[in-house]
């Protein structure tokens, strides 16, 4: 049998669209964008492969090397539609970016689609704004039973022309993602429009009832140069995504953006869950140092009103290059996982601003806040900070967010946790920190300690337990010792025998050991201090009546001392004996400079001493 010779331009063959059929008996279900060209405008040929190929029901999208322009976002609507370029390379903080990539996507579109989607003015602090908000004012097409929808869009300041994102909105109000509302004044004018975006993956929806989120779909290889767009990947309401090998520059606002709604189309939501869910991103990188450089990597939201959010994600080697601009940003986001995640704030001659992570609140649902989210091995260097918002700056705080092992051998600040919001943390160094506010409460039962989180008020440590054994410090020998709250009463009990010291609420320990005194004149005994002098000041005897009728503690000692220098002091027992005498009526008389030491066994009075 002859050697059969295999031509070298087999790849060639089986790449072109002509030998569709040949590819799939072998196997190869890839599908090669072709007749690019290099400068214009080459998004109708990349969404009509990607139409193609949605159309057959799936598979491998390959943009060849090169840089290719595109003007208008490239869609992907429907399940297991994959988009892979030959190389994404990697952003860094310095140098010429995108030199390393094979595929490049370069945005020549505008900002945004140009359509003003409400325009208005702001109706501020005479509405009643407070943790945040700011109020649409009345602005023909605004809605607010529907204002969950503008979350995702662009709001843009009319006098100074910047762009924010709206994070959050209900009754009216809008929360933007710097969680700061600072610039936007009162009759404030703006325009709300839908953002550019580069490439999109989206569920899209019909009646509402019958339509299931897309599956498997995702984007990789490829390195994005964001120019005027503002997202460069945005990823709505997809489950099981994979998104890896991806790098951006510059991009206005983010470099991916995650969703529960079509942004682009404002529909009403369906029936069926939203969330993006499953998705997987590997080595994603973004850098916003020049025309950019008020972007970020990552910002993740939901909507409560559409119970759907963010969740579930898993984020592998996360980096971000920033400088004014916020590296990752969290609305209502839940149960996501990162592993080592690093946000860069570079300097360069120009001092940045931005924070490394912001967790925001919540003005519209307790369940509407980034909650139970993990990032291992976190790292921010250059002065970027991980901040917890709480009810100082919301209504609604985030809450129970974790990071183990945050890197800070290398700068990485400890989060900033605001008022009732909480975060779990330790550092490399194995320093562990379960914080509530900046509080630790520790409690016996789940229960418990959550009651205690609402009574934190400036303590460092509060414990909670409702068996009263507070806590137990455990001896070297048989006993054991018991720091309790009985009552209204401090107790230090050992286990075993009669060993206790118990702190009532008339005991004062002060400089060491200090009992309180109090100058007195004709007056009844009742044990709220441990020395009693008379000083004589009346002219005159006086009478110490020891008074039964308070609560007395067994045990418990009192001093009585004349003071004075010519009058006596008649000490009544009160019906209770002194010393086994019964008489009640035959008062101890205690004559100048005179005192007496009595101890209360809980029947009687003994004298200890006298002076």
């Amino acid at each position: 049998m002859a050697d059969i010779t295999v031509s070298t331009d087999i790849d060639t063959f089986l790449q072109s669209a002509d030998n569709a059929a040949a590819r799939a008996s072998l196997g190869v279900i890839e599908y090669p964008v072709t007749g690019l060209v290099s400068s214009g405008d080459n998004s109708a040929k990349i969404q009509a492969v990607i139409n193609s190929v949605a159309a057959n029901g799936g598979g491998d999208i390959v943009i060849p090397a090169g840089t290719w322009e595109i003007a208008s976002a490239l869609v992907i609507s429907t399940s297991n539609v994959r988009l892979r370029g030959e190389g994404g390379g990697g952003s860094q903080d310095v140098g010429v970016q995108g030199v390393q990539a094979a595929t490049t996507l370069k945005w020549i579109g505008t900002e945004s689609d140009g359509a003003v989607v409400i325009s208005g003015s702001l109706d501020g602090a005479g509405a009643g704004v407070t943790k945040n908000g700011t109020r649409l004012g009345s602005v023909t097409g605004f809605a607010t039973s529907d204002v969950a929808k503008y979350q995702g869009m662009l709001i843009k300041h009319d006098s100074s022309g910047v762009y924010d994102l709206i994070m959050d909105s209900a009754s009216g109000y809008v929360e933007i993602k710097a969680a700061s509302n600072a610039a936007w004044a009162d009759s404030q004018s703006f325009r709300i429009y839908k953002p550019s975006v580069m490439v999109e993956v989206k569920s899209v929806y019909g009646d509402g009832t019958t339509d299931q989120q897309i599956i498997g779909s995702g984007v990789s290889q490829i390195h994005f140069d964001c120019q005027l767009a503002h997202i460069g990947l945005r990823v709505i309401a997809a489950l099981n995504g994979v998104y890896e090998d991806l790098s951006f520059i510059e991009p206005k606002t983010a470099a991916v953006y995650m969703g529960v709604k079509n942004i682009g189309t404002m529909d009403k939501p369906a029936v069926i869950n939203q969330d993006p869910q499953f998705n997987s991103f590997t080595r994603i990188v973004s850098r916003n140092l020049a025309g950019g450089e008020y972007g970020g990597l990552l910002v993740c939201n939901g909507v409560f009103n559409w119970n759907s959010n963010t969740s579930f994600n898993n984020f592998d080697e996360m980096r971000a290059f920033i400088r004014h601009g916020d590296g990752l940003i969290f609305g209502s986001f839940d149960a996501n996982r990162f592993h080592n995640a690093r946000v860069l704030r570079v300097a360069d001659g120009v001092a940045g601003t931005g924070e490394a992570l912001k967790f925001l609140g919540s003005n519209r649902n307790v369940d509407d806040v980034p909650r139970t989210n993990r990032l291992t091995q976190f790292e921010s260097t250059g002065g970027g900070a991980i901040i917890c918002y709480g009810t100082d700056t919301y209504v609604h705080a985030s809450r129970n967010n974790e990071f183990p092992w945050i890197n800070t051998d290398n700068g990485t600040p400890l989060p900033t946790i605001e008022t009732d919001a909480s975060c779990f943390y330790n550092t490399n160094s194995g320093n562990e920190y379960f914080k509530k506010s900046a509080q630790l409460v520790v409690g016996s039962t789940a229960a418990n300690m959550e009651a205690a989180r609402l009574n934190v008020t400036s303590e460092s440590l509060r414990i909670a337990n409702g068996s009263s054994n507070h806590m137990v410090l455990e001896g070297a020998g048989s006993m054991d010792w018991k720091l309790r709250v009985d009552g209204d009463d401090l107790k230090i009990a050992g286990t075993g025998g009669d060993a206790e010291l118990k702190l009532g609420n008339r005991t004062s320990f002060a400089a060491g050991i200090a009992t309180k005194i109090s100058t007195v004149n004709n007056t009844a005994i009742n044990w709220w201090y441990h020395t009693y002098v008379f000083n004589g000041a009346v002219g005159t005897d006086q009478t110490a009546i020891l008074n039964t009728g308070a609560a007395l503690l067994t045990g418990q000692e009192v001093v009585i001392k004349n003071g004075g220098s010519t009058y006596n002091v008649n000490l009544n027992s009160n019906g209770k004996e002194i010393d086994g005498v019964t008489t009640a009526t035959t008062p101890i008389t205690l004559t100048p400079r005179q005192s007496i030491t009595l101890q209360w066994d809980g029947t009687e009075w003994w004298i200890i001493g006298r002076g």
